[in-house]
């Protein structure tokens, strides 16, 4: 046998309903807005990781500085100059070298890294077949190249 529902049985339905969709509504703000916190936290510790690499991309060089003048010393050239962090922009184009280590005829590029790959290696490589043309000045002189990790 149905039973037949009442004006007031709808009526209290809809406000259970009501009362459900709100609780509902409350949760999905509290769950947004620990997305939003979560969020901000992940790009807080990217940034935070980001610095770090930086940081210890600059302690490798700094480590490395010395160490090159002395070695490429103790082969026989006569280093004159050490350049960090060498920037070079023609036209669209710019290229980086970590450490650009000078004589009067050749040109060291040095490529330091916290972990060394061989994707590093490749990379730097690939990065000297344009060095003439992005470092024109040293267009003259033998170019030469190194890669250090700690």
């Amino acid at each position: 046998m149905a039973h037949a529902l009442t004006q007031e049985d709808v009526l209290n339905f809809f406000d259970e309903i009501k009362e459900l969709y709100k609780e509902t509504d409350l949760k999905f703000k509290e769950t947004d807005r620990r997305f939003q916190k979560t969020d901000r936290l992940i790009r807080e510790t990217r940034k935070a990781i980001g610095e770090l690499g930086n940081r210890l991309g600059e302690f490798v060089e700094e480590m490395v500085r010395p160490a090159v003048v002395r070695l490429f010393r103790e082969r026989g050239i006569d280093v004159h100059e050490v350049h960090g962090d060498v920037v070079a922009i023609r036209d669209e184009e710019s290229m980086e070298i970590d450490l650009l280590v000078v004589d009067n005829t050749d040109v060291i590029a040095v490529e330091c890294k916290s972990h060394l790959s061989t994707s590093n290696v490749n990379e730097h490589i690939e990065r000297l077949e344009r060095f003439k043309r992005m470092f024109s000045r040293y267009a003259d002189m033998r170019v030469m190249s190194a890669v250090s990790a700690i």
